[in-house]
């Protein structure tokens, strides 16, 4: 018997804060919708796959804050080989 691998949360992006070494996910859509000197709500702490992919590095404003910090772009495995990331 074969078993297809579907990712829990197929096609996504995500945008990851580190903070001391630890990664927190304030955000994630289903398309690639982050730029630079966006602004976000940075209190969620949401789930994401550990087999994710770097897409690229991002400064964002966290809402209610008026500094750029760094913030990376990621994406799941499945959509890192559809977009030729790996």
């Amino acid at each position: 018997m074969r078993y297809i691998y579907k990712p829990i949360f197929p096609n996504m992006y995500y945008l990851i804060q580190t903070n001391l070494g630890t990664r927190k996910c304030v955000d994630k859509s289903q398309q690639d919708i982050y730029t630079n000197n966006m602004n976000i709500g940075c209190g969620q702490s949401l789930s994401f796959p550990s087999n994710i992919q770097l897409v690229r590095t991002n400064k964002i404003r966290c809402t209610g804050t008026s500094n750029s910090v760094n913030a990376e772009v990621f994406c799941d495995f499945v959509t890192a080989v559809k977009m030729n990331i790996i």
